[in-house]
């Protein structure tokens, strides 16, 4: 090595440690008479009374809070759609219509089944009048007349069949008369009976059995006649429709249970993952601010309305899905939008707040940059509680109005610095990251 470089390299040390033992130098005089005042170190904040929230924040997913895919349970043909992609409609409002002209035939044959086997079981409980008696007792007694008179025939074609006196065709033919008019007489006298004794519960029973079926049957056709008018199931907007007019669809068919879709869009859902150690302290109804990547200027409020049962992991990582209803009555939120949701974990109203700038954590505790003795900079303790993104709770330690400054640097701190003071609102001086 030459002589001018070894020059060099001396000089260089020369002034590096000169540079440094002036700074050490300063440092040091910080406490001394020549420190800085108070208001030369920095903008001045003052403790003031305002609310305050802790929260924790994750980037999610919104959704509508409802969705519906429109389906049937009637095959029949689209014979009409009667809204289109974008309406809004309300619960019960017809979607479209479909052809089931064979269940309306079915429907008027059950009516009229139900209303014959309704008279027959009334007939049967309220029993007899007197003009079915009285109509009974006259067939009966028909029935009994024309049977003697067709049995005296017979008898008397008997006494000329044995003298010869008639063809035996003629006899025969007598005697299926009166075999006929006695299976007349004896229906007539059961009926008779039974109209005057009333009905067998066996026979109400069978009567009974019938209807209920009849009714049943009645009940289904009106049901699939109803099914052929789609309606809506709730309030909201048609954001799909995927069938189109003379379509056959059957219920089985995917087409059949997916032929429309009706989503609320009034309120939106946003699902976000919280990691398990925030869970406690989130409860349904608390309040939640979603702010959209695509809307970043606007601040949506809504509130917490589930909270998963089961965690999933994630990078050795548990979290649960958290859901948060907002309003959006503007319209300006929509399906699948990344949004950032902020819940509340806890909030208190009029305390004593500072912004986190002004708060540095020591190995103390917490502590803030207070106006001394002679206008002179000094360290105080304080006692904070909650903590907001931008501001912390004051609980002890300072007084309304009183003044510390805006980022804490101290005559006691800065010597410090190296040692681990770490600033509530910005990075450490040792380079860590902010809280």
């Amino acid at each position: 090595m030459n002589k001018k470089k070894k020059i060099f390299i001396m000089l260089s040390l020369a002034i590096v440690l000169g540079v440094s033992a002036f700074a050490l130098q300063r440092f040091r005089r910080l406490n001394a008479a020549d420190a800085p005042l108070f208001e030369e170190l920095g903008p001045v904040v003052r403790a003031e009374r305002s609310d305050i929230a802790e929260t924790v924040s994750a980037l999610g997913t919104l959704n509508s809070s409802d969705r519906v895919e429109i389906s049937t349970e009637v095959e029949g043909t689209v014979k009409e759609i009667l809204v289109e992609k974008g309406d809004r409609v309300k619960k019960g409002e017809p979607l479209l219509t479909l052809d089931v002209s064979e269940w309306r035939v079915r429907l008027k044959q059950a009516e009229a089944d139900v209303l014959s086997l309704r008279s027959e079981l009334d007939s049967l409980l309220d029993g007899p009048d007197e003009a079915e008696i009285a109509q009974a007792e006259s067939t009966l007694e028909d029935a009994r007349i024309a049977f003697e008179r067709a049995k005296e025939e017979y008898e008397s074609n008997l006494l000329l069949a044995a003298r010869n006196g008639i063809a035996s065709r003629t006899l025969r033919e007598s005697e299926r008369e009166v075999r006929s008019l006695e299976k007349r007489l004896e229906a007539a006298e059961r009926n008779w009976e039974k109209l005057i004794k009333g009905a067998e519960p066996e026979d109400i029973a069978v009567v009974e059995a019938r209807l209920a079926k009849a009714e049943a049957d009645l009940d289904t056709a009106r049901d699939k006649v109803e099914a052929a008018t789609v309606r809506s199931p709730l309030d909201g907007t048609v954001i799909e429709i995927e069938v189109k007019t003379g379509d056959l669809i059957d219920p089985a068919s995917s087409l059949g249970r997916n032929m429309a879709v009706i989503a609320d869009l009034d309120t939106m859902k946003a699902s976000v993952p919280i990691n398990e150690i925030d869970i406690p302290r989130i409860y349904e109804g608390v309040p939640a601010f979603i702010t959209p990547d695509a809307l970043p200027d606007h601040r949506f409020e809504g509130e917490v309305s589930s909270i998963a049962y089961e965690g999933v992991v994630i990078d050795n990582i548990v979290t649960y899905e958290v859901n948060a209803l907002v309003p959006n009555p503007d319209g300006m939120l929509r399906s699948g939008m990344t949004v950032d949701v902020e819940v509340v974990l806890e909030a208190r109203s009029d305390v004593l707040v500072l912004p986190l700038d002004a708060v540095q954590e020591t190995p103390q505790g917490y502590a803030v940059t207070a106006m001394g003795e002679g206008g002179r900079p000094e360290t105080r303790q304080i006692e904070v509680g909650l903590r907001s993104e931008t501001h912390i709770e004051i609980t002890g330690g300072l007084e309304e109005d009183n003044e510390v400054l805006g980022i804490a640097v101290t005559s006691e701190n800065i010597p410090a610095a190296s040692g681990g003071i770490r600033f509530m609102g910005g990075p450490s001086p040792g380079g860590g990251a902010s809280r």
